[in-house]
């Protein structure tokens, strides 16, 4: 929508709320999520093509730039505020809360499996199967992982005293580190001799893992955007504004806490026990 259009609707206003305009922006989000969970499902099932599931990806990506433009237009023309401001974060933390709930619904599944052993079939307590050994290859990415949340931590700090060079230094330094960890779970999924149907416990090794990476890619993309309104100076180095800045380092933060729970109890927990089973 044209910036002219939201100038006008600012000047006539007499609230500080913003009164969001039509957008096709929420259902077309919704649908492309839909379809890409559906196609996820069929690849697991079928034999499905990988190019269906990348199309559905890049589908999704287009309407989330889109939507984000039209934010960006918003914020630029004035609607903003500080009561909007406030608003938008406290939903972005109640997001996170719901992604935290989503977490906890495949731990709870996990401990399920894993401490509800079925007689019949001969399980002994803690029945656990299906969960990689501890190496160092996931000690490396948890550096990388943890590291990443230091450097944003301080590029927030850097943006906040406006020093533009040492914040795009620390984001890239985060952007890197999150690459090398996504390459390092790329490789060791490649690597395993366990797969998706070997056992529930498994499946769920797959499921959380293969979420936890959907959400550091997320995360990456979240950083990059950042990083390149930054580099065209779009931010006033005012903190006070920089909600962006704000919502990205709550989301590496939830990133890197979950992941930490995740190798405790995947790798440390659940893989030292299987391996006292067997030996």
């Amino acid at each position: 929508m044209p910036k002219f259009f939201y100038a006008s609707l600012v000047s006539s206003q007499k609230h500080p709320y913003h009164v969001v305009t039509k957008s096709p922006w929420p259902l077309s989000l919704s649908l492309c999520l839909g379809i890409n969970m559906m196609l996820v499902v069929l690849k697991i099932t079928s034999q499905l093509h990988y190019l269906f599931l990348q199309a559905s990806v890049y589908l999704v990506l287009f309407v989330v730039a889109n939507w984000c433009e039209n934010i960006l237009v918003e914020s630029s023309t004035g609607h903003h505020t500080r009561q909007v401001r406030k608003g938008l974060r406290l939903g972005f933390f109640l997001m996170i809360v719901s992604e935290i709930m989503f977490f906890f619904s495949f731990f709870w599944s996990l401990f399920h499996y894993t401490f509800s052993l079925n007689i019949g079939l001969s399980q002994k307590w803690p029945y656990v199967w299906g969960i990689p050994e501890l190496d160092c290859t996931p000690w490396v990415g948890t550096i990388f992982l943890i590291g990443s949340s230091f450097w944003i931590s301080e590029a927030k700090v850097d943006f906040v005293l406006s020093d533009r060079k040492s914040t795009l230094f620390k984001l890239s330094l985060t952007l890197w580190s999150g690459l090398i960890f996504m390459f390092i779970q790329l490789e060791e999924f490649f690597s395993l001799d366990l797969s998706f149907n070997s056992a529930s416990q498994s499946s769920l090794f797959f499921l959380l893992t293969g979420f936890h990476g959907l959400h550091v890619f997320l995360g990456l993309v979240f950083i990059y955007f950042l990083y390149s309104r930054i580099i065209d100076q779009y931010f006033i180095m005012v903190h006070e504004k920089s909600i962006l800045f704000d919502v990205t380092v709550w989301y590496w933060h939830f990133v890197d806490y979950v992941w930490i729970f995740l190798f405790f109890i995947l790798y440390g927990y659940c893989g030292q026990t299987g391996l006292e089973l067997k030996s």
